[in-house]
């Protein structure tokens, strides 16, 4: 099976033309909103699969290589998003084809090259616009949804059938790496601050002092896999005694997605919140692959007893805490 080479679809990489911006606000719209691109799989024919994830979705996106047209120095792109989020057998297909005009292709045909060695700028300038006034009368976006049955055996050369095998694989694979793809960090901050602390004695009597302690800790998760993980549903809180009363700090739920090798900052602890019991349950949902919960528990009483290591990416040192498979998700510890 050959393996995926280009690390993100050309489409993307060019200023869209409407229809453009058209298809990429139907996949955010079905992703339901920011999605992030990782390669996938590769055909003998140099068709390229990538995975698109979001908070909550995800999807396929095909990219076969561009051609040219019959008009001097135009390329000529397709690109398709396919998913199968629907239940009851539903799928959704969309399809792009668009046009760019390129000024070394249109150097070798004509065999003028004096756009290609004039200034970058104006190089780059007429490329835009040429662009521009060539696709938005030539680029097409067409999108359906319907049944598994009525739709096409395949999408610009890749079956619908392998393309639900590659989905399957991947949250397979995904699932087999959790919870040692994600890792959660407690990172202290540059700024500092005094706090004034009492010690009670054996014997009653109390000594307070003053101590130099981080004014605040940012709660990080990692993804330190080579997968996109999409479809991350975070819960947390807190609870503590305070003078003999219960405290419970607001609970919050959010979604989020994670690139490969990615560090997202998900809370942030004031000083004296780490008196207390700060939890975290992070919910995963592979494609295709039972969905596993996970549960990090934050408090300052014990940061000392976890690795205090530098974090790659970072250029800072933090408390390493562990995952560990939830008791239940539906309350505090």
């Amino acid at each position: 099976m050959p393996k995926p080479r280009r690390t993100y679809p050309g489409f993307f990489k060019s200023e869209p033309s409407p229809q453009g911006q058209a298809f990429i606000d139907c996949i955010s719209g079905v992703l339901q909103g920011q999605f992030e691109c990782v390669p996938l799989f590769q055909t003998q024919d140099k068709i390229h699969v990538y995975f698109v994830g979001s908070a909550s979705k995800y999807g396929l996106l095909i990219e076969p290589v561009e051609h040219t047209s019959e008009d001097p120095g135009v390329f000529v792109s397709d690109v398709a998003f396919w998913c199968d989020l629907y239940g009851s057998g539903i799928t959704l297909c969309a399809e792009m084809t668009s046009h760019s005009w390129d000024a070394w292709l249109a150097a070798s045909q004509s065999g003028d090259k004096s756009l290609i060695e004039g200034p970058t700028g104006k190089r780059n300038k007429a490329r835009d616009q040429l662009s521009a006034d060539y696709g938005v009368n030539r680029d097409r976006i067409t999108v359906s949804c319907g049944p598994a049955s009525e739709t096409p055996e395949a999408l610009l050369g890749v079956s619908v059938q392998k393309l639900s095998e590659l989905i399957h694989d991947y949250g397979h694979r995904i699932q087999q790496v959790l919870p040692n793809a994600l890792s959660a960090w407690v990172v202290p901050s540059d700024e500092m601050r005094t706090l004034e602390i009492t010690i009670v004695d054996s014997d009653g009597s109390e000594t307070t002092s003053e101590a130099e302690v981080p004014d605040s800790y940012g709660v990080y998760l990692q993804n330190e896999s080579p997968f996109l993980l999409s479809n991350i549903a975070i819960k947390a809180g807190g609870f503590g005694t305070v003078d003999d009363e219960h405290w419970q700090r607001p609970t919050r739920q959010f979604r989020c997605f994670l690139e490969p090798k990615e560090l997202l900052q998900i809370d942030t602890l004031d000083a004296g919140d780490l008196d207390f019991v700060n939890w975290y349950y992070l919910t995963a949902s592979p494609p295709k692959a039972n969905s596993r919960t996970f549960e990090c528990l934050v408090r300052g009483q014990t940061l000392a007893d976890h690795p205090f290591e530098q974090i790659e990416g970072l250029e800072k040192k933090g408390y390493k805490m562990p995952l560990e498979p939830a008791r239940d998700a539906g309350q505090s510890p």
